[in-house]
């Protein structure tokens, strides 16, 4: 015998009323949908990770470009920057 039960539709956030058979129907076709998603998503990522590595390639392979200095500096030249910006600002006035 088919109860009426309450289940919760994933896609779309209301509930309705469902049988049984309809409630195991609508869980498998869920279920299909988030995994064709996901494989989406998977296929995306690899396009641009891809696409990164090839790009990177490309320009190591065709353009001179300088090393990239230790965190630590780049850091310390975003709060000189930062300072000489806010001091700029507030007229070089201290609070």
């Amino acid at each position: 015998m088919n109860e009426i039960v309450f289940f919760a539709i994933a896609s779309t956030g209301h509930m309705a009323l469902v049988n049984q058979e309809d409630k195991k129907r609508l869980s498998t076709q869920i279920l299909k949908d988030k995994e064709s998603f996901f494989e989406l998503v998977r296929l995306y990522l690899y396009i641009i990770f891809g696409s990164g590595v090839y790009a990177g390639v490309y320009i190591a392979q065709n353009y001179q470009i300088d090393k990239v200095e230790d965190p630590m500096t780049l850091f310390s030249k975003a709060q000189a920057a930062i300072k000489e910006k806010m001091d700029g600002i507030s007229g070089g006035k201290k609070p």
